[in-house]
């Protein structure tokens, strides 16, 4: 099941208590192997807690020693990139161009993350454009955190990407950068993604579509979905059709909220209590 719904919340995922005999040994089999690690930083062990475990789980089919290898690369991963801990004055000069923010959430409590191609910002390179798409993921992890009381098991965030004036030619059509998106979010954010709306799409965008999702699993591809409504009343009812309260959803896409005029980065330099995720070298992971 993709997602359960429990005490009239939407849940994303099933909780350990309601998974099969074979999946809670899985489960116990990798908290084992977990749990003998040495070395850990005391906010990699909460990292690490049983929502965690069971998203690296079912991304690799309840296999114990994948899920841990998996784990591995993405502790290594955070080691190296740091995501939560980029502060909002390293992407403010591309955060103010607004081509990719987090703003509300959908009816069930998911983070929505818009990706504007028309306001994708010349002169920066594609190592500085992830560091912004890193960044954004993690401000969607805070807000689900923030909101937990509210909108109890939500593990999974939503991307609505515009794709008004694309070309192939244009600077943000980068299949190196996508590709690398996309490898980010299938092995160091696994089970993250809820659903991606492609919007005002043009014919030639499904040439590039074909070059990037050939690198992507089958899972994450079907999460994908093409908005073939035009702006107005019909692109409206598709997404209160998918869910979406209409009082959360921008103007532009056929909602009643107001599109971000400035970014929206009040706090986002506070990460004191946010995991850091150091490994000693002589770390053991087995």
């Amino acid at each position: 099941l993709q997602f359960l719904y429990f005490i009239g919340k939407m849940v994303d995922q099933p909780k350990l208590s309601e998974l099969s005999k074979e999946q809670k040994e899985a489960y116990v089999e990798l908290k084992k192997i977990v749990d003998g690690w040495s070395h850990l930083s005391e906010g990699q062990k909460q990292w690490l807690d049983e929502p965690c475990l069971l998203r690296y789980l079912r991304a690799r089919k309840f296999k114990p020693k994948k899920a841990k290898d998996m784990i591995v690369g993405t502790l290594n991963w955070r080691v190296e990139h740091k995501p939560h801990m980029i502060p909002h004055t390293a992407i403010y000069d591309q955060a103010k161009h607004l081509s990719n923010y987090v703003h509300g959430v959908d009816s069930h409590g998911h983070p929505v993350c818009y990706m504007r191609f028309e306001r994708d910002p010349p002169g920066f390179s594609s190592e500085e454009k992830l560091m912004y798409i890193k960044f954004n993921l993690e401000e969607s992890l805070r807000i689900m955190k923030k909101n937990e009381e509210k909108y109890p098991g939500v593990e999974k965030l939503i991307y609505i990407i515009d794709l008004q004036g694309f070309s192939m030619t244009a600077p943000g059509a980068d299949t190196g950068i996508a590709s690398k998106w996309g490898d980010m979010l299938q092995n160091h954010y696994p089970e993250r993604l809820y659903k991606a709306y492609l919007v005002n799409y043009p014919a030639i965008f499904s040439f590039f579509w074909r070059i990037v999702s050939a690198f992507m699993d089958k899972v994450t591809v079907a999460k994908v979905h093409w908005c073939n409504k035009s702006p107005g009343e019909k692109m409206r009812q598709y997404f209160v059709d998918q869910g979406f309260d209409p009082d959360l959803l921008e103007k532009p896409f056929g909602g009643n909220m107001k599109t971000l005029h400035r970014p929206n980065l009040v706090g986002r330099d506070d990460f004191h209590d946010h995991p850091t995720m150091e490994l000693t070298e002589d770390s053991s992971h087995s």
